[in-house]
């Protein structure tokens, strides 16, 4: 993780809000992780069902699907070196 006086990235960050409403609506979350599988199994075919034109825009719209679905399923509070958590700032280099 973060080394002492450094912020989360913004996937640590997103990972440990996650937990957090996991954690306090656990039957709602599972009603949206359910649900945003549900959406992610949509986007995902529409890359077998898209053109030339638009293959690579679908694959990449499936890909960040995916890949936030992984981070809502392996979704764990963020323990900062210091106390408390602060919100990443933006960073040109994603997270």
């Amino acid at each position: 993780m973060a080394a002492k006086g450094q912020q989360p990235t913004a996937t640590q960050y997103l990972s440990h809000v996650c937990a957090k409403i996991r954690n306090a609506a656990p039957d709602e979350w599972s009603q949206f992780i359910e649900a945003f599988g549900l959406l992610a199994d949509d986007v995902t075919v529409r890359v077998v069902e898209a053109d030339a034109a638009t293959v690579l825009i679908a694959q990449g719209s499936a890909r960040q699907m995916h890949g936030l679905l992984k981070v809502f399923l392996t979704a764990k509070p963020y323990v900062p070196s210091e106390s408390g958590i602060e919100r990443p700032r933006p960073s040109m280099n994603g997270g």
